[in-house]
């Protein structure tokens, strides 16, 4: 019978994986633009907060910034208690891909200065380098070795 009922009907959403959250971002703040009283637009930052932490927390994303920024909305609308498991995994995988890259930059900086740095950037690279541990001992070596 086609009295068109289901024409009116939404697709279902993307997984989450592949969401927008930029395009739902900037959908928000075209609303606002638009004057969309605060109240109204709420219930759209929760559930962008909401979206954007549950992928942080369940996808495979190794990305610094999305993962900041995760933690950031989720804490613009106090999501703390509700979410609390899913931000200790986010802090979690934050703090490890963090550490990770302190430790490819001091790598990085130290070979760049053994390799024909100034006396003052192998110093400072050197220092790093023993902050962040878990470098190579004979690059550690050779950087004492061009500072004596």
């Amino acid at each position: 019978e086609g009295d068109g009922e289901d024409e009116g009907m939404q697709e279902p959403l993307e997984k989450a994986e592949d969401a927008d959250v930029e395009l739902l971002d900037e959908v928000i703040e075209a609303a606002v633009g638009a004057e969309v009283e605060k109240e109204d637009l709420d219930p759209a930052r929760v559930t962008l907060a909401e979206l954007v932490l549950f992928m942080a927390s369940h996808a495979e994303r190794n990305d610094i910034d999305f993962l900041q920024r995760s933690l950031k909305l989720a804490g613009e609308q106090s999501l703390e208690e509700e979410w609390e498991h899913e931000i200790e995994i986010v802090k979690a995988k934050l703090q490890e891909l963090e550490a990770k890259a302190r430790w490819e930059a001091a790598l990085e900086a130290l070979q760049k200065a053994v390799d024909g740095g100034t006396i003052d950037e192998l110093r400072a690279a050197l220092a790093e380098a023993q902050e962040v541990g878990g470098i190579d001992p004979e690059l550690i070596a050779a950087a004492k070795v061009k500072l004596e």
